[in-house]
């Protein structure tokens, strides 16, 4: 059995519960929160493979004994007084030390740094996707105002907006907003000239019978659907959850697109991943996007699905990994 060091940061309720199910299976592991690091933890990297990780009191040698889970890095906390001016430079020297030993690792990495940031580019993916054989909505990233308009008479006016990742913006008021998925209309187009400022990505709307968020974990498949058309709130973008109103519950999905879906997390050589897909009332599966380090415990928690025990036997060696 393989001890298990967790990179993740105050808070995170995934590592959270990934620690209480290992505690379950009495499996030995090292939650390292990495918004500590570099103020209350130590790092020490040494190229003979001695690697050591120090924090609250407890130091580890990091070597083939140990399995990693990327879960996610986290910024560092500064101390109070810290120079504005140098956060920068300690936040990008703190998470190049981070990747670095992790991509030095000997052992089992979910997932290697590198593979992750290869398969985080969301055209590159439906490029690939596509590729592989898997169904992808009709897609145009443009900042032309007349192309847009070409693509939403192509679709009459049937198409969608979304962003290519996700952001986070700060209001004049202070509060955090982000930017969902939401259907493109002809008023919309009063102010199409504002799409020079930024790229915009835009998709043929698909209909949908339910959405599935797919999780996996090595050749593991856990296919969740999302009836996100129970629900006005949710019907463009499931994230605007309504959960009083929206089911979950496990699906299956056929071998000819499991084998193609499997296919596209082996070419980015990635253990893990979460991966968005719609069934449409034809039976169409469409694939929508990749993300290696995706969100799944509240699919576990609405379907009781047992993801997180999966993946605790995986990163423990109790399961054969995936070969590249």
């Amino acid at each position: 059995m393989k001890n298990i060091l967790i990179v993740s940061g105050t808070g995170d309720a995934h590592a959270e519960y990934m620690c209480k199910i290992l505690s379950s299976k009495n499996i030995p592991f090292f939650l390292f929160l990495s918004d500590k690091y570099p103020y209350e933890a130590q790092i020490t990297l040494e190229f003979n493979n001695n690697h050591t990780i120090t924090y609250q009191d407890r130091k580890i040698n990091l070597n083939s004994d140990w399995s990693i889970w990327n879960r996610r890095i986290f910024p560092p906390e500064f101390p109070t007084n810290f120079p504005r001016n140098l956060e920068e430079m300690v936040i990008e020297e703190s998470k190049r030390t981070l990747q670095g030993l992790m991509v030095t690792h000997p052992g089992l990495v979910v997932n290697n740094p590198f593979n992750n940031y290869r398969a985080n580019n969301k055209i590159e993916q439906l490029q690939r996707a596509r590729e592989i054989g898997l169904n992808v909505p009709d897609t145009l990233i443009t900042n032309e105002p007349n192309n847009a308009k070409e693509f939403y008479e192509k679709h009459k006016g049937n198409i969608i907006f979304k962003m290519q990742k996700l952001p986070i913006i700060e209001d004049k008021n202070g509060v955090h907003k982000t930017i969902m998925t939401r259907r493109v209309l002809a008023e919309d187009f009063t102010e199409i000239e504002r799409i020079k400022n930024s790229p915009c990505l835009f998709q043929e709307h698909i209909e949908k019978e339910y959405e599935i968020r797919l999780t996996i974990v090595g050749n593991e498949l856990f296919p969740i659907a999302i009836y996100s058309q129970d629900s006005e709130i949710s019907r463009d973008d499931f994230r605007r959850y309504d959960f009083g109103k929206v089911r979950y519950k496990t699906v299956n999905i056929p071998e000819e697109t499991t084998t193609k879906i499997l296919n596209l997390t082996k070419e980015y050589k990635l253990h893990y991943a979460a991966i968005d897909l719609i069934h449409t009332p034809k039976g169409k599966y469409v694939f929508l996007e990749l993300n290696p380090n995706g969100q799944y415990l509240w699919t576990e928690e609405m379907s009781g699905a047992p993801i997180t025990s999966s993946f605790a036997d995986y990163l423990a060696g109790l399961k054969t990994p995936k070969e590249f």
